[in-house]
């Protein structure tokens, strides 16, 4: 997946601005050579537990990677206040006066934020959220930009076979904001085995979403997008 949407569907068609081999050696952290052990530099290298501490070391990877997201967002405040950019745990667009909004991963947030404009010219307050750390679950960043809508639209890659919603976001926003007020989650898979997206399809996602929506037919099923023979 990393290199799939990462590279061929991202980076092969959509313009980067490279900031330079020397900022990036400004900015990584300095390598620690492997060739001799200092007590002062302390590495882990290989690491094994035995059976009597195997519950605790395992204990202690789960609390280490919920206290990560922190780590994460001072980094990216750091790297904008040195180059200009941050990017965030989650990513919102149009979101300040949305009522429905779209959330989606990788490159279908560039087409999301194309429906959006779309949608916004013939008067429909749409936005769009873009998922960009998913573990860590970033679960308060993004509940500050869905808690005031009417209809949430989650978009799915990939399926979580016999499990409803099939849609492994959605699910997970599902079980996250249980004893929480959100609104109606609404689970689209799309895009599976390349299938073509384009504008017109993610601008008639919205339009499924907010039709539900406004018939309050909303449900923990996962409507299948673009499926040939199958019409929504």
């Amino acid at each position: 997946l990393f290199r799939s949407d990462g590279y061929v569907m991202s980076h092969t068609i959509e313009p980067v601005e490279v900031l330079g081999k020397k900022v990036a050696e400004e900015y990584i952290p300095k390598k620690v050579s492997w060739n001799r052990l200092d007590p002062d530099r302390p590495i882990t290298i290989g690491t094994i537990t035995s059976p009597d501490y195997y519950y605790e070391f395992k204990y202690a990877q789960a609390k280490a990677l919920e206290s990560s997201l922190q780590h994460i967002l001072e980094a990216d405040s750091e790297f904008k206040k040195k180059y200009g950019r941050g990017y965030g745990a989650v990513e919102g667009y149009m979101m300040e006066d949305a009522e429905i909004a779209v959330l989606g991963t990788s490159s279908y947030f560039s087409n999301l934020k194309y429906a959006v404009d779309e949608l916004r010219k013939k008067g429909v307050k749409a936005g769009a959220i873009k998922l960009r750390v998913y573990r860590p679950f970033p679960r308060e960043q993004l509940y500050e930009l869905i808690k005031g809508l009417r209809a949430l639209g989650v978009i799915d890659r990939s399926i979580s076979y016999g499990m409803t919603p099939s849609g492994p976001i959605a699910l997970d926003l599902m079980s996250t904001y249980r004893y929480k007020n959100i609104p109606p989650i609404q689970s689209f898979v799309a895009g599976i085995g390349q299938r073509r997206m384009l504008i017109e399809d993610f601008v008639r996602i919205y339009e499924i979403l907010e039709r539900r929506a406004s018939s309050n037919s909303i449900n923990e099923e996962t409507l299948f997008y673009g499926v040939k023979g199958i019409d929504l």
